[in-house]
């Protein structure tokens, strides 16, 4: 029997579709929508458009945001080297830093995962390290160092999570705090704890069924819930009209 899906009583996330997939419907996409849908809201995926009154009037719709997974960042948007033979996609982290700015002005719940983690962290200043080692394939490791909002959803120990990533955050961005390490220091989770929701994580908590990976996206979407009722959401942007729209 069909799922029935209310408007009334679900926050709706807007989630962050990475170019070249071969459709929404692709495994790739729908573990992202069924973990914010086991969570309790309503996912939709956003357009990869340039238009950024377009994205700002769909974004004003949503009670938060999911940066997800993808490829690698260009490198000289925070003054790295294009590694040879690497292919990149500016317009695409143009895309993302638009929705990540725009977001956080609202003050709307954001939650980052792999490439989202790192796209955070480029924007406010923060660097990448543009290659590291047995972190590729899946592997899991465990999480060390558990601080702030991670801690307190996740525990602080006894916490493994997989691996499909083979950059890592480097330098911090301003007003983020690292919460998390793998084994070997890399920086597995992060967050701004000046604002309500805006953390990031390097490992795919879609992928995995255990009991943190599901906390995570339940109280993510927790704080979309208060979000939607919050004096911040009824002033979110919206498209400009008359003159002004193009």
């Amino acid at each position: 029997m069909p799922v029935q899906y209310s408007d009334a009583e679900m926050p709706r996330v807007a989630v962050v579709v990475p170019p070249g997939t071969i459709s929404y419907t692709s495994r790739r996409v729908s573990l992202y929508f069924r973990a914010v849908l086991r969570g309790g809201a309503l996912p939709f995926a956003l357009p990869l458009t340039q238009d950024e009154n377009l994205l700002a009037f769909l974004l004003s719709g949503a009670d938060g945001l999911l940066i997800t997974g993808g490829r690698d960042i260009d490198p000289s948007s925070y003054g790295g080297t294009p590694e040879p033979g690497m292919t990149y996609d500016p317009d695409f982290d143009r895309f993302e830093i638009f929705l990540f700015r725009s977001a956080c002005e609202a003050g709307m719940p954001v939650l980052g995962i792999c490439r989202g983690m790192q796209i955070m962290n480029v924007v406010t200043g923060g660097t990448l390290i543009p290659e590291v080692s047995g972190h590729k394939d899946g592997v899991t490791h465990s999480l060390t160092g558990i601080s702030g909002m991670l801690g307190d959803i996740l525990g602080v120990s006894g916490v493994a999570v997989n691996s499909f990533h083979h950059q890592a955050v480097g330098r911090l961005g301003n007003g983020f705090r690292a919460t998390a390490f793998a084994p070997d220091g890399c920086i597995e989770g992060l967050e701004d704890s000046s604002r309500p929701f805006v953390v990031g994580v390097q490992w795919h908590p879609e992928r995995g069924n255990d009991p943190g990976n599901r906390k995570l996206f339940q109280e993510f979407i927790r704080r979309c819930g208060e979000y939607g009722k919050s004096a911040a959401r009824l002033s979110m942007m919206e498209l400009p009209k008359g003159d002004d729209a193009e």
